[in-house]
């Protein structure tokens, strides 16, 4: 068939590159315009229906007043028409395009069919919850429960999963101890008048009288406390001493009244979390496969760090990678918060692996900024998060001999970017894997998998009354990042008339 010659084809220019001796990755643009692999050929095996229909889907997502109204959209049609007839909408429009399926029985095909093209699979039970919805320990459970068969259909199919951790546990908590975690990260800047990064011991003293810490109390040695913090004895306080002793679980026995903590019922919750964590990781350790733990919104992601921290220091061991957390280059923190995670990686032994993205809650964000009158915590332009990214891309390859990277984007930019840093610094193909959603970028990735890189798909799944943030969120990015979705439109669309003059030719003759 078509289809088979053109897998057999990509993977017969795949095995003689192989050959070759290793010269370094090509950039992206170079590949591209050199015309290595037509970006054509992304879309000569896939069916004339499938494509109109991917093209209508992505036109409709590129329209931002259709896209920014879109969950107010769905409540209407679920009051007029009903949620019956909504999600058999969905389910033939943004599910068919989106996702592979309602469950890990469903995926085999899609996953045969990238495996052909010699791309990777990440399976993601697409089910995430909020602050407005009232989800319950059974439901936890079940996701939890979900998560573990994902594991095994991901031992199956060679592949990796992903998951959010807001489908565990209670989004209340996961923000009551991001907001923990912000506090106490506020009080060492405090602290730390000088803004060199090391605490002198006066300058604790005095920032621990300024909180209201009764320094003069009968028993307590301000000097010990000091020190225990202190623990490679420099006589200063570097903010990894800070945090890796002021930890949300055990604030309660270390802050009295003074630093705001977890109560009991609180920690128990948190315990409970990370137990289904745990569940699921340790299937994931016993089988080999790789847990990519997704980044969500920002008044939930210092919880998350947080949590993937603890998960890398128990299964990131050994040489092993099992845990990768995720970055979003859209917050303006991001390049901080990385450089502090891969210092305590190395300075505790573990090995630090992540994923770096631009990010997917742009719109919620700004929104619940203005609305509480918090300063707005994603960058102001799309050329402040590309400047993000590329500090991001660089602290990534410094230290790329000891962690692990996938870049997941669909800018093509951005990915000649990563490839030419590669090339400059030697970096083989396969030391770096880059990734790209089911229905987004197929151009971008068949190109990247013909070219020898480490390359994927989110392959997500759910039941369709579940995914709809997710999908909602894929229409979403569409709008907001036209421009590679334009040239993906465009590729699709000389494919299509490429088709159809063949067609009528043919009648003619």
């Amino acid at each position: 068939s078509l289809f088979n010659w053109f897998c057999l084809s990509r993977n017969m220019i795949i095995r003689f590159k192989c050959l070759l001796p290793y010269r370094g990755p090509h950039p992206l643009h170079r590949l591209f315009s050199a015309g290595v692999i037509p970006q054509s050929s992304a879309f000569a095996a896939v069916p004339t229906t499938v494509l109109l229909r991917s093209y209508t889907v992505l036109w409709l997502c590129s329209q931002r007043w259709l896209t920014s109204r879109a969950m107010k959209a769905l409540k209407i049609s679920e009051r007029i028409a009903g949620p019956a007839l909504t999600h058999m909408f969905l389910r033939n429009t943004l599910f068919k395009q989106f996702v592979a399926g309602e469950s890990a029985a469903d995926i085999g095909p899609t996953i045969d069919r990238l495996r052909q093209l010699n791309v990777g699979c990440i399976l993601d039970y697409a089910v995430e919850d909020d602050l407005d919805s009232e989800p319950t320990h059974v439901e936890w459970d079940a996701n939890m429960a979900s998560f573990c068969a994902t594991v095994r259909a991901a031992q199956q199919h060679q592949s990796m999963i992903a998951l959010k951790v807001t489908a565990l546990g209670s989004p209340e908590l996961l923000e009551h101890t991001s907001n923990i975690l912000a506090k106490v990260h506020s009080i060492y800047r405090s602290f730390n008048v000088s803004k060199n990064g090391e605490m002198t011991r006066a300058e604790f003293i005095n920032g621990c009288e300024r909180i209201g810490v009764d320094i003069n109390k009968p028993g307590f040695n301000i000097n010990t406390l000091f020190n225990r913090f202190d623990r490679e004895k420099t006589n200063t306080i570097n903010f990894l001493d800070w945090i890796l002793y002021l930890t949300p679980e055990k604030l309660h026995t270390r802050s009295e009244t003074v630093l705001p903590h977890l109560d009991e019922a609180q920690r128990a919750e948190l315990e409970k979390l990370v137990f289904r964590l745990e569940t699921i990781i340790d299937d994931a350790a016993a089988a080999d496969v790789h847990v990519l733990v997704d980044a969500e919104h920002t008044y939930f992601q210092n919880a998350i760090d947080h949590i993937v921290t603890n998960l890398q220091r128990k299964y990131n061991t050994g040489g092993r990678s099992i845990v990768s957390g995720t970055y979003q280059a859209y917050r303006r923190d991001t390049a901080e918060r990385l450089k502090v995670d891969i210092s305590r990686a190395q300075r505790e032994g573990f090995r630090f692996s992540a994923k770096l993205v631009r990010g997917a809650y742009m719109t919620e964000e700004r929104a619940r900024a203005a609305a509480k009158g918090y300063p707005d915590p994603i960058n102001p332009d799309v050329n402040s998060t590309t400047a993000q990214l590329t500090e991001c891309v660089q602290i990534f390859l410094r230290f790329s001999k000891n962690a692990d990277l996938m870049f997941a984007s669909h800018n093509a930019d951005s990915i000649e970017y990563v490839t030419g840093k590669m090339a400059k610094h030697d970096i083989a193909p396969d030391r770096v894997k880059f990734a790209q959603l089911l229905g987004m970028a197929d151009h971008v990735t068949n190109t990247l998998s013909a070219s020898g890189y480490r390359t994927f798909k989110y392959v997500p799944f759910g039941p369709i009354g579940k995914v709809v943030p997710y999908l909602l969120r894929r229409a979403e990015e569409n709008s907001v990042v036209n421009t590679g979705t334009t040239k993906e439109r465009r590729l699709m669309l000389q494919e299509l008339k490429s088709r159809f003059l063949a067609m009528f030719s043919n009648r003619k003759s």
